[in-house]
């Protein structure tokens, strides 16, 4: 659809962006996308889980090229929230030390396609309150996922570093979900 925009939410786990995504898509008419929805790469997640960085970092990437493909045919229909786009794969990989000549391996239309990020944020404490209040959420956390609590600020500090000329940041302390999504539609005039 002429006009349809690809919003990118990224953060970190138990942010609010899957309840943002979700919310967003249906009360606007778009489409919530996951990064690892219908993505034929997903049932090999958790062998590269412990892998080096560098390696660690292709398997995201061709993560993150099948995500850009799904969200170009959806975007056809009208706009599309993705849930972790590139810019995780790049924050991630950055804050766990992956060398910047790596980096030169993303294709420029997959950092182009993201009309606007959306980062989503909230306190440690908080975040690690939500994570626990999810039963299944650190059984199906893999390694880097853990890890990623070691390195959370250094994650958030990449995130904003990444595209700031596009990227809209909103901390989702003590808001509920209705509150955080009516927030960001004012911030994307949506």
């Amino acid at each position: 659809m002429e006009g349809s925009r690809v919003f990118a939410l990224e953060g970190l786990d138990g942010v609010g962006k899957t309840t943002a995504g979700e919310i967003l898509a249906d009360q606007t008419g778009g489409v919530y996308l996951y990064c690892m929805d219908r993505n034929k790469m997903r049932p090999y997640r958790k062998m590269f889980d412990t892998a080096p960085v560098a390696l660690r970092f292709l398997y995201y990437l061709t993560v993150a090229f099948n995500t850009y493909k799904e969200a170009e045919r959806l975007r056809q229909s009208g706009n599309v929230f993705v849930d972790r786009a590139i810019a995780s794969t790049i924050a991630y990989h950055r804050a766990f030390g992956l060398e910047e000549s790596w980096l030169h391996l993303v294709p420029d239309c997959i950092l182009d396609q993201i009309d606007t990020m959306i980062l989503l944020t909230v306190n440690e404490g908080e975040r690690e309150k939500r994570l626990g209040n999810r039963s299944e959420s650190f059984g199906n956390m893999t390694f880097s996922d853990l890890a990623s609590f070691d390195v959370a600020q250094s994650i958030d500090r990449e995130y904003r570093l990444l595209c700031p000329e596009k990227t809209i940041i909103v901390c989702t302390d003590n808001k509920s979900p209705q509150s955080v999504v009516n927030e960001i539609r004012r911030e994307i005039n949506l």
